[in-house]
């Protein structure tokens, strides 16, 4: 029972964590493609691609926190309130190797949590990503995005789920 609730929790502390990019102009809004035309800037990526524009690359901060957040669980006719607090920081480099497709490298991944049930601290299992310092090739293909190991070597394990992670939109 205490792995389902601990999964639930996990679950419902991912939907609910918001995450912010830290690519900002310097005033601190987003840049659109209009505003880097107007101030001499350049758009390494645009809304609604993966990919960096031909021949950049970037670095994406991508952080969400969750403070405090309020849970119920009903397992097994038992009902357990408590609270969840969660945080995640990613650091991930994309390189443009060409028209529709990239390297992507997750350098760095950090998740941080505590969470509370019926006022007993409850453990938070360290989540480890598969693909930390494994290069990836990305590539638009047919309106559909694929990831797939630079090494040529077929995914294994933990690392076919994570695959998936980056090509969802």
């Amino acid at each position: 029972m205490r792995t389902l609730a601990i999964g639930t929790l996990l679950g419902a502390g991912l939907m609910l964590t918001a995450c912010k990019d830290k690519a900002k102009t310097e005033g601190g809004a987003a840049a659109t493609a209009e505003e880097a035309k107007k101030s001499d800037s350049h758009v390494l990526a645009s809304k609604g691609s993966k990919l960096p524009a031909k021949g950049k690359a970037l670095t994406k901060e991508n952080s969400g926190e969750m403070k405090d957040g309020k849970m119920s669980i009903n397992a097994a006719g038992q009902k357990m309130e408590g609270t969840m607090s969660r945080s995640e920081t990613t650091t991930e480099t994309w390189t443009s190797l060409g028209d529709n497709k990239a390297r992507r490298t997750l350098e760095s991944k950090t998740t941080t949590g505590k969470m509370n049930l019926n006022g007993q601290d409850q453990p938070m299992p360290e989540e480890k990503d598969a693909l930390i310092g494994v290069p990836v090739i990305v590539e638009l293909k047919d309106g559909k995005y694929l990831a797939t190991l630079e090494s040529g070597e077929a995914a294994k394990g933990d690392q076919v789920k994570a695959l998936e992670k980056v090509t969802d939109t």
